[in-house]
């Protein structure tokens, strides 16, 4: 067994703009990338097959074994080739960026979802470095299946790790240090699945908390909820983020990546519990989420995050994902049901503009769409009723978009019409363009959000019911 404090030297590369590790013990060697031969029906992340210096050797695409997304930036660079007992599998990525080297004590785990693919993350500088498992490679290449029955080599691996760290702070908790609002936070890192850039777009979502930002995209391409720190523990965001922090919410559908944005991500701390000191209840108004207080490796104090009200199932941060009955509430508005085997084959969405975003609603409950030639205000109606509209012989009462999603913003002028229909009674919907009509299937829509990878758009999805 490896002691903790000895350092370990990696071959650090870029994918997609990230940086990322393999032990340099499992790497032969690095040549340009060349032309791949596609295998038949195997997995996305297979590129194919390659020549590398007269012998055929399979090909993995770094982006995709990395985030499940297809390569958008043009084709990889270089080939890290790797070696294990006469088998040798290729790694496509960007660029290379060197050789890096950390501490056995510097290296955390990542949470309980990522261990099969990754040994751990560490810090260099600002730059979150996360560490491949070059076994995982090995075993996807040659089986899928042959991989699935070794889990408890991959928990042997990772216990193996976690009593090292224990031999030098038996108690102590791996924490990831960042800062918010000018302040010191540490959050124990069997939370964190990953950190990232703030994305450059986040579409923001009608009827979350004031302390979300909005949503953004994973690596894995799914949505993701982000919710500014600081304006979840003071409600005021002081300062513009510039870091997320990836951590796994409990649901009851399952784990599922929410983000953190945070100034400034420092280091990785093992706090001495000596140290620690835990908030006294009278001041549990303001600590509701911070479990307690704790020294860093260079003295300064640093709030501790409780994981459990951050993140459990019906934790703070879980109110930023649609609980079950909120995301069957599309389906049941739409009239559809997984009886019916229409839910498994995706369902159609209209989509429209309003507040200068798309959004998608279900189709089912849509009568017509038409041009919006003439609109009757009403005197003293709400906010939310733009007037009333004859369409066809019957006089509709007309809500607008932008308003009944509490859109901010000047008044758009709306030029469409979405004639609803519900249990016999009927209501339109101004907006200022239909934009498409759109099939999307189950997994598209997690989160109340559909994700188009061709152009990188969210899309939010709203139920009709939002405008009656």
């Amino acid at each position: 067994m490896k002691e903790t404090g000895a350092s370990r030297q990696f071959v650090t590369f870029a994918l997609a703009g990230d940086v990322y590790a393999l032990d340099i013990e499992c790497v032969a060697y690095v040549v340009a990338a060349g032309a791949t031969t596609r295998v038949p029906h195997a997995e996305a992340f297979l590129e194919g097959l390659t020549n590398v210096r007269g012998a055929l050797m399979p090909v993995v695409d770094g982006v995709r074994w990395a985030s499940g997304s297809p390569r958008t930036d043009g084709a990889a660079g270089k080939i890290v080739v790797l070696r294990r007992r006469g088998q040798g599998v290729g790694f496509a990525v960007d660029r290379m960026l060197g050789v890096a080297e950390a501490a056995e004590r510097d290296i955390a785990l990542l949470s309980s979802g990522e261990v099969e693919r990754y040994e751990g993350l560490f810090m260099k500088g600002e730059t979150a470095i996360r560490i491949f498992r070059a076994e995982a490679l090995f075993d996807a290449v040659r089986s899928r299946k042959a991989a699935e029955k070794e889990p408890d080599a991959l928990t042997g691996l990772r216990t193996t790790r976690e009593e090292a760290m224990d031999e030098e702070a038996p108690k102590g908790r791996r924490m990831l240090r960042f800062e918010s609002n000018g302040e010191l936070f540490g959050l124990d890192m069997s939370c964190v699945r990953d950190i990232l850039p703030m994305p450059e777009r986040i579409v923001h979502v009608h009827g979350l908390p004031p302390y979300a930002l909005g949503t953004g995209v994973y690596r894995d391409g799914a949505a993701m909820p982000i919710a500014h720190l600081g304006a979840l523990l003071r409600l005021k965001a002081e300062t513009a983020p510039r870091r997320v922090v990836c951590a796994e919410v409990g649901t009851p559908r399952g784990r599922e990546t929410i983000g953190l944005a945070v100034d400034w991500v420092h280091d990785l701390q093992t706090p001495s519990p000596n140290d620690a000191v835990r908030f006294a209840s009278a001041l549990e108004p303001y600590s509701e989420m911070i479990r307690g207080a704790a020294y860093a490796s260079n003295g300064a104090p640093m709030f501790v995050l409780d994981e459990e009200r951050l993140f459990a199932e019906g934790g703070a941060l879980s109110r930023l994902l649609p609980s079950s009955s909120q995301r069957r509430e599309p389906a049941q508005d739409a009239g559809t049901s997984a009886a019916d085997g229409v839910a498994d084959a995706g369902r159609l969405y209209v989509f429209f503009q309003a507040g200068g975003q798309e959004y998608g609603m279900p189709a089912g409950d849509v009568k017509e769409v038409r041009r919006l030639s003439r609109l009757t205000p009403v005197p003293y109606a709400p906010d939310r009723i733009a007037g009333i509209a004859n369409v066809r012989g019957r006089i509709l009462t007309v809500v607008g978009a932008q308003a009944a999603l509490e859109l901010d913003g000047e008044k758009e002028r709306t030029t469409h019409l979405i004639v609803m229909e519900k249990a016999g009674a009927e209501f339109g919907i101004a907006v200022p363009k239909v934009t498409r009509v759109v099939r999307i299937p189950p997994e598209g829509s997690r989160q109340g959000i559909y994700h188009c990878s061709r152009d990188r758009r969210l899309v939010p999805l709203v139920a009709p019911s939002a405008f009656r």
